[in-house]
């Protein structure tokens, strides 16, 4: 006889899971579109400037990991600690994070 497994009955849940509401909360401010955006035009010595501050291996047994499996990782973070993500590339890749325009208009203001 056979072994033939249960049907699973697909239980809808009454809230949106939370990674859902996670993921909706990143994509609602500017800043956490423009860190995705950073993120998946990184190159490889950019993003490797990021695995020490994030925590992140550089070589796996020895070999040096790829370029995508090094965006994957950050952005799997950045899915979980975006805040952090954002905070590491400000610190090591200035250049690539523009100033909001509210930012730049107060930091007028002040020099003026």
């Amino acid at each position: 006889m056979l072994y033939k497994p249960k049907k699973q009955q697909k239980a809808e849940p009454e809230t949106e899971p939370t990674a859902k509401n996670s993921r909706e909360k990143v994509t609602k401010n500017p800043l956490y579109a423009q860190a995705e955006e950073i993120i998946s035009h990184l190159n490889k010595r950019q993003s490797r400037q990021l695995c020490k501050p994030l925590g992140i291996q550089q070589k796996c047994g020895g070999v040096e990991k790829t370029l995508t499996f090094i965006k994957a990782e950050i952005r799997s973070l950045f899915k979980d600690d975006p805040e952090r993500v954002i905070a590491v590339i400000e610190k090591k890749l200035p250049e690539l994070i523009c100033p909001s325009p509210e930012a730049s208009e107060s930091d007028e203001r002040i020099a003026s």
